[in-house]
């Protein structure tokens, strides 16, 4: 799937190449059906068939249906050579085109609001590179291909009324209140074809030809493997703020027992309860769940009417009445990041003092150390960690983690 952002840069980026070789007849093709131009396939076919030996470029000028493109594109191509980047790509984003639209009205038409953003950074990076290097268009787009620059709109900023598709790399440092894993059945089962031991390449025919050396190579490489399948698993569960939607299919074979799957409903299973449900009426669907009781479920307790206590005289202070006291000389100065009585900000709720936040602090601290170390030696590290005078008495929950 290629998102919007995508989209949006491969548009400016296909006009710039053109510019840079008008007889590319595939370029050509590309910016004519590309937002900027909006030729149909009906129309390409009749330009571009039983041409002989002409290019795109030469037909599209002896054309006269499509002489107003021609001239846009012929005052783009006489600006190339003498206009820096940045200044071109805002004339060709700015001034009106063959439609009369800007180009910027084209992109957002086609493409929808979203592309604002990664047009911005489009040219926010033609003004980078012109900082530091000569500004020709050539080198910028190739500055942009070599460097694999990730242009993409900010998805945490707005509340836009859409379901975002994206892979557990690109959800990283993101979260939303609903986050559905559509298919977590299936495990890793590729290994690398080419194994390095040390500054040695092995490159074995087949399995059955792997020595000693390429099995133990091949079970390490395949470890790493896991343990960042593992890792990604993680990051997924973590992006939900309120639910998380764990799903899979199954086919002719069951599901893998090392799926991300499996190990959800295991872990669920050894702290939850089973309970069998239903979806729906006449066309829902039942079956067996697993939920956690927790304090957000337990059932709520009869309301108690307080009691309303007879409100004492308000006495007048002194000062209320007074002249107010002279400022000292030179003032105070006003820090309200250091005010002189600090007062605990404490949530009404709040009934252990603020120790489960710490416990998760320390969880997540060693769910990111401990597998990088040996299976062995984990328990002992992670009590060393708890263990520090820094956590306080409870010293984090030491029994209770390990």
């Amino acid at each position: 799937m290629v998102l919007t952002e995508q989209l949006a840069v491969m548009d400016l980026v296909a006009l710039g190449e053109f510019l840079l070789l008008p007889e590319d007849d595939l370029t050509l093709a590309t910016v004519l059906k590309g937002p900027f131009i909006g030729l149909d396939d009906d129309d390409l076919f009749a330009l571009a068939f039983d041409r002989g030996d002409a290019s795109l470029w030469r037909r599209l000028a002896g054309d006269s249906r499509y002489a107003a493109t021609y001239e846009w594109l012929s005052a783009l191509l006489a600006r190339v050579d003498f206009t820096p980047p940045y200044e071109l790509f805002s004339h060709i984003l700015t001034a009106p085109l063959a439609s009369g639209e800007s180009g910027r009205q084209r992109l957002i038409a086609r493409l929808g609001n979203e592309a604002e953003d990664p047009v911005e950074e489009f040219l926010n990076l033609s003004l980078m590179h012109e900082r530091t290097y000569p500004p020709s268009l050539q080198g910028f787009l190739h500055w942009l291909k070599a460097g694999d620059l990730e242009v993409k709109r900010d998805l945490e900023h707005g509340a836009r009324d859409e379901v975002r598709v994206i892979t557990v790399h690109g959800a990283k440092g993101l979260q939303a209140p609903i986050v559905i894993l559509p298919d977590t059945t299936a495990a890793p089962r590729s290994s690398p074809e080419i194994l390095w031991v040390e500054d040695m390449l092995l490159w074995p025919p087949s399995r059955s030809h792997e020595s000693a050396v390429c099995s133990v190579a091949r079970a390490e490489a395949n470890a790493r493997r896991d343990q960042e399948y593992r890792r990604l698993l993680y990051v997924a569960m973590t992006r939900a703020e309120d639910r998380l939607y764990i799903c899979g299919w199954e086919g002719k074979q069951a599901a893998s027992e090392s799926s991300w799957y499996a190990m959800a409903r295991n872990g669920i299973e050894s702290i939850g309860e089973g309970f069998e449900f239903t979806v729906g009426e006449s066309d829902g669907w039942d079956g067996e769940g697993i939920r956690l009781k927790c304090d957000q479920t337990a059932d709520l307790k009869p309301d108690v009417s307080p009691t309303v206590a007879k409100e004492a005289p308000v006495q007048m202070e002194e000062w209320m009445s007074g002249a107010p006291a002279p400022e000292p000389t030179p003032p105070r100065p006003l820090a309200p990041s250091r005010p002189a009585v600090e007062l605990p900000m404490v949530s009404p709720l709040d009934t252990d003092g603020g120790q489960r936040f710490k416990r998760g602090v320390l969880i997540h601290r060693l769910l990111q150390t401990l597998p990088d170390l040996a299976v062995d030696r984990r328990r002992a590290a992670a009590a060393a960690f708890l263990g520090m005078q820094a956590h306080g008495p409870d010293r984090g929950g030491r029994g209770e983690h390990c």
